[in-house]
């Protein structure tokens, strides 16, 4: 939007400065009709710079959106890591457990 308005505004302005000055050199018939055209011209600006702005709104909404999306897969994305590591320390568990009971075997068989 900003740059829309950095050409739209000089553009409206540059023309409001034309008529006011070919007001002072032109015949009185030209001076209304450079100030309609240079009216119209600052009209169609703001108009433009509105709907850019709405535009701006929309695909500022559309992209918070998308953060908050982006946020709740990182979230479940932590969250299965959380479970995988779980279970991962788990099966560790139950492994030095087996571990354990082979070790515990095979020293009373020994005995």
């Amino acid at each position: 939007m900003k740059n829309i308005l950095k050409v739209l505004v000089p553009s409206a302005i540059l023309v409001l400065g034309l008529a006011a000055c070919g007001q002072d050199s032109a015949p009185d018939a030209a001076a209304p009709d450079a100030t309609a055209v240079a009216e119209e011209a600052a009209a169609e600006s703001w108009e433009a710079a509105a709907e850019a702005e709405v535009v701006a709104d929309e695909a500022e909404a559309v992209a918070e959106d998308a953060v908050e999306e982006a946020i709740e897969a990182v979230e479940a994305a932590e969250e299965a890591a959380d479970e995988a590591m779980e279970a991962v320390e788990d099966a560790v568990e139950a492994s030095q457990e087996a571990i354990e009971e082979v070790v515990e075997e095979a020293i009373e068989d020994a005995d």
